[in-house]
């Protein structure tokens, strides 16, 4: 790439530089949107990209990291915001010093940090796009708000689910919705042993994919667990949650830690079951998706923020409690499989996931295409 700084321009054909401005400490749903997006249209495009900032589990195939000075837990997370001002004052300006020497064609912003803070500097010369993947947090000081309804008028946004379009579009913030996809399940090698992870024998597995984090309940998991002692309960994951969840686990539960290959766990299991409540802000859980895309049943809280998308992809919507969850539970067979329908398999394609986001960028970086919204 070009260490010149020279004004936005429009590029012939489908060629497309992209900086994705992202810190985080830590892997989870938002950092595996950027893995996944970026390796499709990678693979399907012109496309070359670069991550300014750092996160860990970026796959260096896909693009380079550009890495900032540190990286801060994000502004929507239990730690104080006020303390990480003065760290976050130094990442915010290292960031801009790799955006202002490179000829981006667009940035990508998902988080509040970048977005909030970021932004100013960067969307009066370079195209902005942010992804939005959950309401606007309840716990984001009043003043950041203000802040980031202003930067919101500067900016194209990509809602992935329905109810986070409509939340944006409530606050008057203008969006353009791209659901996330339902991924097709991968081809398994012949020599694949699924089966390994859980060393059960005619058992039913129920599996939680997700982070050991407390607005994930899995405490409530945990005791439908202790309400099911012969069956198996498999949990992937990590989070600060770990280590006590463990010391309250029943001696039918397993705890498996991140897992970068999820599909042999759903070849085995009868059943993925996800706790989260409203509280998790959840916009499209990629659990839930990968896990449809697998033929496996899934079993959603029903004051998750994703319940609404959640019913119409064919899962089990289910009340917060243990008892609610048993009886769902308790009727499945294992090794049950329920198929998506053609048409939506078709609707929520990786590839159609990625072309509708790599024209929405296009739109975005070249003034003369239509925006979209």
């Amino acid at each position: 790439m070009s260490r010149r700084r020279v004004a936005s321009r429009p590029r012939s054909g489908r060629q497309l530089r992209i900086a994705v401005a992202v810190t985080s400490t830590e892997y989870g749903g938002a950092e595996k949107y950027l893995v996944d997006l970026y390796r499709e249209l990678t693979a399907r495009f012109s496309v070359t990209v670069a991550i300014v900032g750092g996160f860990p589990g970026w796959p260096p195939e896909i693009g380079c990291v550009l890495r900032s000075r540190g990286n801060l837990a994000k502004l929507t997370s239990n730690e104080r915001i006020w303390p990480q001002i003065p760290r976050l004052v130094r990442i915010t300006a290292s960031q801009v010093r790799h955006l202002s020497r490179v000829d981006f064609d667009l940035v990508h912003m998902q988080y509040k940090r970048e977005q909030v803070f970021l932004s100013p500097f960067v969307a009066p010369r370079i195209p902005v796009v942010w992804t939005e993947h959950g309401d606007l947090p309840t716990r984001l000081p009043a003043p950041l708000v203000r802040m980031y309804d202003r930067n919101a008028r500067h900016v194209g946004i990509v809602s992935i689910a329905d109810h986070v379009h409509a939340s944006l579009e409530d606050r008057g913030v203008r969006n353009i919705l791209i659901r996330n996809p339902i991924p097709e399940r991968p081809q398994r090698t012949a020599n694949s042993n699924s089966g390994m992870f859980f060393g059960h024998s005619g058992r039913r597995v129920f599996l939680y994919v997700g982070r050991l984090h407390a607005s994930k309940r899995i405490d409530l998991l945990l005791g439908v667990a202790e309400a099911m002692p012969e069956d198996i309960f498999v949990l992937a994951g990590e989070g600060p949650m770990r280590q006590e969840m463990e010391r309250l686990a029943p001696r039918n539960v397993r705890f498996l830690g991140h897992v970068a290959d999820v599909y042999p766990l759903y070849d085995t299991a009868t059943a993925v079951i996800l706790t989260s409540g409203a509280a998790a802000n959840e916009g499209s859980p990629f659990a839930m998706l990968e896990a449809r895309g697998a033929g496996l049943p899934v079993i959603v809280m029903a004051d998750s923020a994703a319940a609404r998308e959640a019913s119409s992809i064919g899962c089990v919507v289910a009340e917060p409690t243990v008892g609610s969850i048993v009886a769902v539970a308790s009727g499945l067979t294992d090794r049950e499989r329920w198929s998506l329908h053609d048409v939506l398999a078709r609707e929520r394609s990786n590839e159609a996931w990625a072309s509708a986001h790599m024209d929405y960028f296009q739109s975005r970086a070249n003034p003369a295409a239509p925006e979209g919204q």
